[in-house]
């Protein structure tokens, strides 16, 4: 399930039902809220409220707080992971204070032999816009079956915390025993595309102007970000025109429209010259998406 919480999604299924609501109508909410949680039809899901699912492993470690429920989703038989199935769990949690909850949880991982995965260090790439998500922290367990344990502080609401938990099919790439050959591979294959097929700068937020999910393009032509600002759309534009301004490129045309701005830059590398377009559209006053796209790439 992407972008929506168990509780929310549940709380409003129930909504809708009086508040002495038989059997049948709270089976009905549930069945509505694994439909909901499964939404492309692969597998199933099974929801539960306030407790973990059934037959879900007492040797991972889980958070102190409200459990609000879960959701279980099975991909069918695979013969040789954890009860025949591919499975991912997901856990919905109220917290009080949810920074010294994580901390805690986190001290419990690791106290357990879990390791962190740097999820920052994995994904980063140095060409083109940041790729930023601070909203994910990840483990690994200490032995087999291989385990993987991803915390999720969800944005719209300060006391909600997920917890995902994959085991064989959907373990954590990060977590298998190929795990670091790979961690290897994606460093090495992302770098080579900043260093040799994407001249734009790495775009960072800036004081005012927070870079919220970000993501570059294959071969590192074009990238784009979703940003918050309560500046406005002129100063969120000039906050990336003067990144490219720092990183030597020229500004040249510029192009201006209710809730649009775009500007195209040139810059010559080795011999070879480079156009790069960067444009900003508002979504609504706080919110921005911002695209750069440039040509001439080395090949």
């Amino acid at each position: 399930m992407t972008g929506a919480r168990l509780a929310g999604m549940v709380a409003a299924a129930f909504a809708i039902l009086p508040l002495a609501a038989a059997a049948s109508d709270q089976d009905d909410a549930l069945r509505l809220a694994a439909r909901a949680a499964n939404p492309s039809g692969l597998g199933t899901a099974t929801v539960t409220l306030h407790a973990t699912p059934a037959g879900f492993p007492s040797s991972i470690p889980l958070p102190k707080g409200t459990l609000v429920g879960s959701i279980r989703h099975d991909v069918g038989p695979v013969g040789s992971t954890a009860n025949g199935t591919l499975w991912s769990n997901t856990l919905y949690y109220d917290v009080q204070n949810r920074d010294a909850a994580v901390k805690d949880y986190e001290d419990a991982l690791r106290a357990a032999g879990w390791k962190h995965v740097d999820l920052d260090a994995l994904l980063q790439r140095r060409a083109g816009v940041t790729l930023q998500i601070p909203e994910l922290n990840a483990w690994c367990s200490p032995g087999e079956p291989r385990a993987g344990v991803t915390i999720v502080k969800p944005r719209t609401d300060d006391a909600a915390l997920d917890v995902t938990v994959g085991l064989g099919g959907f373990n954590f790439f990060a977590c298998s025993d190929e795990g670091a050959t790979l961690r290897q591979q994606v460093t090495a294959a992302t770098t080579t595309v900043a260093q040799s097929k994407s001249p734009l700068p790495a775009f960072t937020s800036t004081p005012g102007v927070t870079i919220d999910m970000t993501g570059p393009a294959t071969d590192g032509s074009t990238t784009g970000a979703r940003i918050t600002s309560t500046l406005g759309a002129a100063p969120v534009f000039d906050s990336l025109a003067r990144q490219l301004l720092a990183a030597g490129w020229a500004g040249k045309r510029v192009a201006a429209a209710e809730g649009l701005s775009s500007q195209t830059f040139t810059k010559s590398i080795d011999g070879t010259q480079y156009t790069a377009l960067l444009t900003v559209y508002a979504l609504d006053a706080t919110h921005f998406i911002a695209l750069a796209d440039v040509s001439a790439l080395l090949r």
